[in-house]
């Protein structure tokens, strides 16, 4: 993606992760906050040396900027690059991990460890920001990152990411952000659309469920899947 920057389309109807996030905080989300970082980002690109980069290649060329208006491409860029990564985390459906991706959630503790080490930092995260599950040397961890920053701009293969800025989880969930990282009360099935997936994790009401993918069946890589709850029938 290069200038004129323009606004990815969802990967699926903005009703289609409800109740878990409803149609209403898509539309919001989606089509005000992100629409805005999108529109903000072509503005102040415009006529400057970043007009013509990638945004990956604008969000790490700024991220350490000491320069105002730099500063302020960063936020808008990475913001951009940040809701697109989320969006693509996100979907209806749900399959089984294999190969070594398995292995890597295997090592890291278990399903368990990652989806709890997830919601931690995204509840733990003080303010706006993210929650990150990254891969390091073939290794699974979990980061979070305040605001626009994330994982790419310093040369970190990212896999998946929850939005823990208040516009991602407000209108369903007000104040309560563990409450929308732990998944909605009543049950859905949330996972990942892409070649080849994992894991989904039998489960009630109120256990988050994370996929992961696998890209061509070798290393963990982007993007990957989040939060939600599934029937345990």
């Amino acid at each position: 993606m290069t200038a004129p920057f323009k606004l990815s389309p969802l990967p699926y109807a903005e009703d289609a992760l409800a109740p878990t996030i409803s149609a209403k905080t898509i539309s919001f989300h989606y089509g005000k906050h992100h629409a805005a970082y999108v529109k903000t980002l072509g503005e102040i690109v415009a006529g400057t040396k970043f007009a013509d980069m990638k945004l990956e290649e604008i969000v790490r060329a700024t991220a350490t900027s000491e320069d105002a208006k730099e500063k302020k491409i960063f936020n808008n860029a990475g913001q951009v690059w940040n809701h697109d990564f989320y969006w693509r985390s996100l979907t209806p459906k749900q399959s089984k991990p294999s190969g070594k991706l398995k292995a890597a959630i295997e090592e890291f503790g278990g399903e368990d460890k990652v989806i709890e080490g997830l919601a931690k930092a995204g509840a733990e995260q003080f303010g706006s920001g993210w929650a990150w599950l990254i891969s390091k040397n073939g290794k699974l961890a979990i980061e979070k990152t305040p605001n626009a920053v994330n994982p790419m701009s310093k040369g970190v293969n990212a896999l998946l990411t929850v939005d823990v800025w208040e516009h991602a989880y407000y209108l369903d969930y007000q104040n309560a952000r563990p409450k929308y990282l732990s998944g909605a009360q009543e049950p859905a099935e949330l996972g990942l659309r892409g070649r080849e997936f994992g894991p989904g994790i039998p489960s009630g009401p109120r256990r988050c469920v994370i996929l992961l993918r696998v890209q061509n069946g070798g290393e963990p890589s982007a993007p990957a899947v989040f939060l939600g709850d599934r029937d345990s029938s």
